[in-house]
């Protein structure tokens, strides 16, 4: 019976590697990552992934070696020593004393190491010091207030008029203060939005005119019940919103999805941009999920992301969105 197990387990392990280094060609790895910080988020990710990988498939493979050898009963486990396939290491593990050492330094050691490895990343995405260095200190982010709520999230924007204001001086003292003051100053001319996400970059101009960078973006992060989590998995950004707090949030994406689409004397925008029957990449469909459960309408708080190819079109649907009704706009499906 012994071996039936030991088999049983070795198809499992050999399966599960397989789907391992299958799953992203099937589509069913982490999704592309949009955002600049996404690539060290991803590093991280990968570390923890193959560090605890190696030492699963090592625990997997001394249980099955120790199956087939002696879970048949036909043969006895050494009472003392170690067993001649693990010779190379006796030294290291011949007393009770040496292995307890051993399975307490190694992870403290993997564990030191995650530890100062993701200071970095973690600074750049959470410490308040290092935002306008991490924005750009010559860059106007597209600021907007999110507010969750079962089971929605409300955007609010300031005016066209007020950012472009912002836009024509960056480095200005009376700018900054009035970002850093947006959660707090609400105007009568802000725009206000459900469950739609609009920011911009610009392409860079050179001899590739398909280089694309995109501008800064500075959410205001809170909730107006109970705790949610601000999730936009493409752009690696998780916030949990709590209760009576305004937290900030800040990311810059690396790739536009939305396309502006005229019809008749309507102008519509739609993410996911299009091919030429009018198809959408699924790809390039970004949602902004809740990721902590809120109450039974849990499943259904899901927003889009909209990053307009340029300035001028993002500041375009930003006016159109102030004169719709409520400040609500109805041009992006």
């Amino acid at each position: 019976m012994g071996k039936t197990w030991a088999v049983f387990f070795a198809v499992n392990m050999i399966a599960m590697a397989a789907l391992c280094f299958a799953a992203p060609a099937m589509g069913m790895w982490m999704p592309e990552g949009v955002s600049t910080h996404a690539h060290d988020v991803d590093f991280l990710f990968d570390v923890i992934l193959w560090i605890t990988a190696f030492f699963f498939f090592l625990t997997e493979a001394i249980l099955v070696v120790f199956l087939w050898k002696y879970g048949c009963g036909c043969k006895e486990a050494p009472a003392t020593g170690v067993p001649g396939f693990l010779k190379p290491i006796a030294p290291l593990i011949d007393t009770p004393h040496k292995v307890e050492m051993a399975w307490t330094i190694v992870p403290a050691a993997i564990l030191l190491y995650i530890a100062f490895a993701q200071i970095g990343t973690w600074a750049n995405v959470k410490y308040q010091s290092r935002r306008q260095q991490f924005l750009g200190e010559d860059k106007t982010p597209v600021t907007i207030e999110v507010s969750a709520r079962q089971f929605e999230w409300r955007m609010r924007y300031p005016s066209a008029e007020r950012f472009r204001e912002w836009l024509k001086n960056p480095n200005d003292s009376e700018v900054k203060k009035d970002i850093d003051a947006f959660p707090r100053n609400p105007h009568a001319d802000d725009v206000h939005v459900v469950n739609e996400l609009h920011v911009f970059g610009e392409p860079v101009k050179g001899p590739d005119m398909d280089e694309w960078k995109g501008n800064p973006v500075l959410v205001y992060l809170s909730t107006r019940d109970v705790l949610h989590s601000f999730n936009l998995p493409q752009f690696r950004v998780k916030q949990d919103a709590v209760p009576g707090k305004t937290i900030p949030v800040w990311f810059v994406p690396t790739k536009p999805n939305t396309v502006k689409i005229e019809s008749g004397s309507s102008t519509m925008w739609l993410d996911g941009r299009r091919d030429a029957k009018g198809e959408p990449d699924r790809m390039l469909i970004w949602d902004i999920a809740c990721a902590e459960l809120c109450g039974w309408g849990h499943w259904r708080m899901i927003g889009r992301v909209y990053v307009h190819r340029t300035q001028d079109d993002f500041l375009e649907w930003l006016e159109q969105a102030g004169k719709s009704e409520h400040g609500r706009t109805a041009m992006t499906r």
